[in-house]
């Protein structure tokens, strides 16, 4: 099949070829076309870092405030009052008034994740599922401590304000999970149990 075929020609040239030159240019080739790629790589790391830091410190800064202003005192103390009102229910006719607890809350207390949340897929999955459960409790805490929340219009029932104090309690102690340094960190929920 192959009879026919002179390779003397093909051999001959590649003889020739100065194959120094062409390993010089390949090599110049890939580290041009490797290094924008290497660069690339670096500022994606480096954008990562920097959400993830903006995500944590802004958790850090909620949940620091949350226990500097004792809300979570505040609420169990109200629920005790109900509670123990509830009990003696007998002895005062028509019961308690109605107890209102409400926090006012700017929109922009959560800027940070607004403004990077199509980038919350650069984190770990587990934490980036972490950080969007903390904000889904923060906002569904915001609701319910709002001028139209179930504590926030008045309630007598010591109930709501022990459902809203158990979901301020497991917001908190997502956010210190979160935050805690990673020798510590243990998810609540989570698959990481680091400690």
């Amino acid at each position: 099949m192959f009879e026919g075929t002179n390779w003397t020609p093909f051999v001959m040239a590649m003889s020739a070829v100065n194959w120094t030159a062409v390993i010089a240019a390949l090599i110049t080739g890939s580290t041009a076309a490797c290094g924008p790629m290497l660069l690339w790589h670096k500022q994606s790391v480096k954008e990562k870092y920097g959400i993830q830091a903006a995500f944590l410190a802004e958790i850090s800064v909620l949940v620091e405030m949350l226990h500097y202003r004792r809300y979570l005192a505040g609420l169990r103390d109200c629920q005790s009052q109900l509670q123990a009102f509830g009990l003696s229910q007998g002895m005062f006719g028509d019961g308690p008034k109605p107890i209102t607890f409400t926090i006012p809350v700017d929109e922009g207390y959560n800027r940070v994740y607004r403004g990077n949340i199509n980038k919350i897929g650069m984190l770990p999955a587990d934490q980036a599922a972490q950080i969007v459960r903390f904000y889904q409790y923060a906002d569904a805490f915001k609701v319910d401590v709002s001028v139209t929340g179930c504590l926030g219009i008045g309630t007598k029932r010591h109930e709501d304000f022990k459902e809203v104090a158990d979901l301020l309690q497991q917001l908190l102690d997502l956010g210190s999970a979160l935050v805690a340094p990673r020798s510590k960190r243990r998810w609540v929920f989570g698959t990481s149990a680091k400690k």
